[in-house]
């Protein structure tokens, strides 16, 4: 399940009969400066959060949704912080518990991924605090044009390599 928040203004705003990603009776349509917030099944916290400079259904597509200028921020499993961002993206999704829930997509366009090689807790460990910068020597940055990732299979594809989980 996700929260959505966008601004809304006239400019903005989404007219009635805008087509989009059907969630019950409701229509989920594009929106600029859209954050998404993804939920477990079970639980109030959020597993991961995807912005976007615009959030635009696919035409005559009932789950998919093109992406400019998206941001995914997440925690692994293990506890380790990622950012992924890159100039556009397209994800599908499917119903579910009356939300939509990202399944699928990929990111293409001058892709970058960071990943904290320090967990939430080995953070909270360190001497300073939270507020602390993190140190350079601590992220892995990944630069590549295009990914792709299956949460249903707990794959993501680089470059053409393929990584499971």
């Amino acid at each position: 399940r996700f929260s959505r928040s966008s601004e809304s203004t006239p400019e903005t705003a989404a007219p009635s009969t805008q087509s989009g990603v059907k969630v019950k009776d409701a229509v989920i349509g594009g929106g600029r400066n859209v954050r998404v917030s993804l939920y477990p099944r079970e639980g109030s916290q959020a597993m991961a959060e995807l912005a976007v400079r615009e959030w635009i259904p696919v035409e005559g597509s009932p789950d998919k949704v093109r992406l400019t200028e998206p941001e995914i921020r997440m925690f692994t499993r293990d506890g380790h912080g990622l950012r992924a961002t890159a100039r556009e993206g397209l994800v599908s999704g499917q119903i579910k518990q009356g939300g939509f829930g990202i399944e699928r997509g990929s990111l293409f366009g001058e892709v970058l991924i960071e990943y904290d090689r320090l967990s939430r807790e080995e953070r909270a460990n360190l001497p300073g605090g939270p507020g602390d910068p993190i140190d350079p020597s601590q992220i892995v940055r990944i630069e590549t044009e295009r990914i792709e990732f299956d949460r249903e299979y707990g794959k993501v594809v680089v470059a053409g390599r393929r990584l499971d989980s």
